[in-house]
Formats: structure tokens, C-alpha cells, sequence
């Protein structure tokens, strides 16, 4: 992984904010820090140069406890008008996972990606988590050595970043057999992709004349079990899954098998194990898994945009109703910690 990160930053040099290459070149020559924290500041990317410096200098204590306040004050003064920021879009972007790329697995995706479009200057929002952390994420997730033609990257962005240049740039610094394939951008309110995909489809490179034996059984059953460890009541102990429920459809010849998993809470299960219990081998065996796309369902959400739009709206006018009226005055308490739930 890190030799990853490492190609991917020397592939071309990185889209910054000329505030944050300021912090970068003031820790790299000695040059005047406070001036370039100050621009930091003023700028509004303190929580931005926080996350930056966790990531890269992770052992620089007085660097972080420098920007630490400054990081919680920026923090406060966002969840008090993040709901008045209507430039904000949910994006998404399909990518392939083949060849090299099959050691990595979910986190380890998260990670580069995250890296890669923070390299490309990306306007990336974070949460309002205790340690604010960059809006991505890859779902459903996909374990190592199992391959993926389409899957889902997909962050929340503070303004849009339609770029004709974006994906041939980002895909440049990526590590072989890993590739963005198209990007596309939704409101805010938009639903998470994880929750509109309902099903996956999947192929695998027959290797063993068994197989075929082993699906038939598998098909005349009414119910299949997998032992698998979990908890039961709080305690972690041996559980069994039933397998026919979440496989939808399977068949079998010589050369290839494909099925359909369907996917949700109740079915988050490693693809090789699942197939591994169906087969009746360790799931290490299983090689040329490949995740050939998912069913979608429409997105409740998007149906019902007036909804959202309408409140975005009216939230607008109340605070520019509230800005302009001669006896109310607006007070930006920035030294005050706001009240925040959640």
C-alpha cells in the first residue's frame, strides 16, 4: 500500500491549495511557519492541513498541536451552517479492480483513493466526527484476490469537480489493474449507493469437474448452511447461515459458474466463503472470483427531490431574510462552541 501511494504521488505533482503548499513548503525549507498557519486559517483549511499533516506526518506532535485549536474552531463554525452550503455533491465514480490490484482490499481502496484525489486537489468533505475524516467510501465491499468489473466509489464533495481531464488525470496516478471508468454527480440528499445496490453479480473460472456436482446439490436443497464464528446474544460463539436465501440465482457448466447474491445487512458475507461452503473448499482456493455488476434499485430519494430542494430553500431565505433585517442582527460567535447534536 504505501509503495502504492508513493508511485501514485510521483506520477505527477499535486493539485494543493496554494494555502496548503504553503504549510508543505514551510516544513520543507524552515521557512516561516506561523505565516503560512495564519494563511491556513484565513483560508479555512485548518481542519483540511490537520487531516493532511495526520496522514503524512504523523509523528510531528507540535505541528499538530498547533493546528489542533485552530481545526476545532473551523469544525464548530461548519456544523453551524453546513446545511446553508447548497454547492455541496454527492459523487460517484465506477472503477475496475483487476490483475495487481487484486491485493487490495476495501480499506486498503479507501485509502488510495482518498489519497489519490486529495493529490488531485479534490474539494473533499469531512464528517463532524471527534477526528474529522474525508466522506468516501467503496460499497459493498469487496474482499482481496476477488476481482470487479464496476464498482462504487463514492464521496461527498463541498462544490462539484466535473472535469473532462479528471479521470484520465486521477487514473495516471493510480496503481495498475485499478481504474476510475466514468464519473457522475448527485445531490447532496442522494441516497447512498450501498443502499441502492440489491443484488451482485458474479462469475468464476470453473477449475475443479466437481464444481458442477457441488451446484446441483446446492440447488436441490431447500437449505444450506455455513458454520461460520460470530455473536450470538453478545457472546462470540459458532453461528450458522442459511445460504439459500441470499443466492438468487446460480448455474453452472464446464467453463464457467455464475450466480446472483443478494446483498443487504443480512447478507454481508465474504463471496469467497460463501462460494467456498458451496463448493465445499477453503475459501483460499477459490481463485478468478469476479464481481460482474450489480442490480440497482431507483433511488426514493431523487423521486422526492421537491422535498429536499424546498427545504434547502426556505433554510436560504430564512438566513438571508435574517442577514439583511434592520432590527436582526446575524452573530457569528466564533469563539463560542455551537450546540450540536449527534
Amino acid at each position: 500500500m504505501a509503495h502504492a501511494i508513493q508511485a501514485a504521488s510521483e506520477a505527477a505533482p499535486a493539485h494543493l491549495h496554494p494555502a496548503l503548499h504553503a504549510l508543505v513548503g514551510a516544513l520543507r525549507d524552515g521557512t516561516d511557519l506561523g505565516l503560512a498557519l495564519k494563511h491556513i486559517e484565513e483560508e479555512g483549511l485548518a481542519e483540511k492541513a490537520l487531516d493532511w499533516v495526520r496522514s503524512h506526518r504523523r509523528s510531528d506532535a507540535p505541528l499538530r498541536a498547533k493546528l489542533e485549536p485552530l481545526a476545532a474552531k473551523a469544525k464548530a463554525i461548519r456544523a453551524s451552517r453546513i446545511h446553508l452550503e447548497g454547492d455541496r455533491v454527492l459523487a460517484r465514480a465506477r472503477y475496475r479492480k483487476v490483475g495487481a490490484a487484486l491485493l487490495f482490499g476495501t480499506p486498503d481502496l479507501q485509502t488510495l483513493f482518498l489519497e489519490v484525489l486529495r493529490m488531485e486537489g479534490l474539494p473533499l468533505e469531512l464528517d463532524l466526527a471527534k477526528r474529522p475524516r474525508p466522506l468516501l467510501s467503496c460499497a459493498p465491499p469487496l474482499p482481496p484476490e476477488v476481482a470487479g468489473d464496476q464498482e462504487w466509489l463514492e464521496m461527498h464533495l463541498l462544490r462539484s469537480a466535473v472535469d473532462p481531464d479528471l479521470l484520465p488525470r486521477v487514473n495516471r496516478r493510480l496503481p495498475e489493474g485499478l481504474s476510475l471508468l466514468d464519473w457522475e454527480e448527485q445531490p447532496i440528499w442522494a441516497s447512498p449507493v450501498a443502499e441502492l445496490c440489491t443484488a451482485a453479480h458474479w462469475v468464476w473460472p470453473v477449475d475443479d469437474a466437481a464444481a458442477l456436482t457441488a451446484v446441483e446439490s446446492f440447488l436441490s436443497s431447500e437449505s444450506f448452511y455455513l458454520e461460520k464464528v460470530g455473536k450470538v446474544e453478545g457472546q462470540k460463539q459458532e453461528k450458522r447461515q442459511d445460504l439459500r436465501p441470499i443466492v438468487l440465482h446460480m448455474e453452472c457448466s464446464e467453463k464457467e459458474l455464475h450466480f446472483t447474491t443478494a446483498l443487504g445487512p443480512y447478507a454481508a458475507l465474504n463471496p469467497l466463503k460463501l462460494l467456498g461452503a458451496i463448493l465445499g473448499r477453503a475459501p483460499e482456493t477459490i481463485q478468478g472470483l469476479r464481481r460482474t455488476g450489480f442490480d440497482m434499485a431507483e433511488d426514493p430519494r431523487l423521486k422526492k427531490g421537491d422535498r429536499y430542494t424546498s427545504k434547502l430553500k426556505n433554510m436560504y431565505e430564512d438566513a438571508v431574510l435574517l442577514g439583511a433585517s434592520s432590527n436582526i442582527t446575524m452573530v457569528d460567535e466564533e469563539d463560542e462552541e455551537p450546540l450540536t447534536l449527534g
